[in-house]
């Protein structure tokens, strides 16, 4: 789904959906709250239309981060996945894991983390 949305164009709902993998939901409004999810960790989603059809995409210049061997998609995946972490909370394990994060916040474009 991040692929999809790192293109120039975007992608509308149904082809978001079409592109997940067979065991995947692919009710449009998981998608939609899927999307919502993206956005509520600080990456920047923009809507437009194109033929009548409403269109998401992440924000120009966002997929030309520089940070050393990591892509656009890979940092999105450090940054979501910061819930993930609270079980390891208290260990050194989860200090790592957050200066990982911070790192991969601090190659994020500043609108990304608004």
């Amino acid at each position: 789904m991040l692929r999809r949305l790192e293109t120039a164009r975007g992608a509308t709902l149904e082809e978001l959906a079409r592109a997940l993998p067979a065991e995947y939901p692919k009710n449009l409004r998981t998608i939609r709250r899927d999307l919502a999810a993206i956005e509520d960790a600080g990456f920047p989603l923009v809507t437009g239309r194109s033929d009548g059809q409403t269109r998401w995409k992440i924000m120009d210049g966002f997929g030309r981060i520089p940070a050393p061997g990591l892509s656009t998609t890979e940092l999105m995946a450090l940054t979501l996945s910061r819930n993930l972490l609270k079980p390891l909370e208290g260990t050194e394990v989860h200090a790592l894991l957050q200066s990982a994060l911070h790192k991969a916040a601090a190659a994020l474009p500043p609108p990304a983390m608004d």
